[in-house]
């Protein structure tokens, strides 16, 4: 036997070593690419849970206020039909509404969220003009070292019925709440 002949193989060891520094190398990097895909995914379901909080409300704003200042008696309750864009098309959802004024609820699902729309709407004036109740602007000036002093330059009574609306979007498992509000108020008087 020839003891003198040279093998170009790695040893045993070697191979192991070459793996577990690989595996050292990798590891970090596919931990990097889970933790961007998990706040990714996050900001999609936020931004589609304001997308729907904005397209519930900009509805809800061309509805005709006796519609929303509702009288349980003459009409039971409507459905509200909304529609909003996402990068994966149209989609479309319809809220329930009831009571008086209305208070309803839907949901939609888009991949693996669930979103859980919910319509609030409360009377925050109904009266005649000048009601303690009523809705008052003015506009206020203070003007230093005057004799009388002056404070309100302008004012006015609001007399038309207003409404508060709220829209709640509740997704990713009731763990997050998207709000959007607004005021209607019924300018026809």
């Amino acid at each position: 036997m020839n003891n003198n002949l040279k093998t170009n193989a790695f040893s045993m060891i070697e191979v192991v070593l070459a793996i577990v520094i690989t595996v050292m190398a990798v590891l970090p990097m596919i931990k990097a690419f889970s933790q961007s895909y998990s706040l990714s995914s996050k900001q999609i379901d936020q931004e589609n849970a304001l997308k729907i909080a904005e397209s519930a409300m900009n509805k809800l704003m061309v509805v005709a206020f006796s519609d929303l200042n509702n009288n349980p008696e003459t009409n039971p309750g409507i459905s509200i039909p909304f529609e909003f864009q996402t990068q994966n098309g149209l989609n479309s959802f319809s809220v329930n509404m009831r009571g008086s004024p209305m208070c309803g609820t839907g949901s939609v699902s888009l991949g693996k969220t669930i979103y859980e729309i919910s319509v609030v709407i409360r009377r925050i004036f109904s009266g005649p003009n000048a009601s303690p109740q009523a809705i008052n602007f003015a506009y206020h000036k203070h003007v230093p070292d005057s004799m009388p002093p002056v404070f309100e330059v302008a004012s006015y009574s609001c007399p038309d019925d207003a409404l508060h609306i709220n829209v709640n979007v509740k997704y990713s498992g009731n763990q997050n709440t998207f709000k959007i509000s607004s005021l209607k108020t019924d300018l026809r008087k």
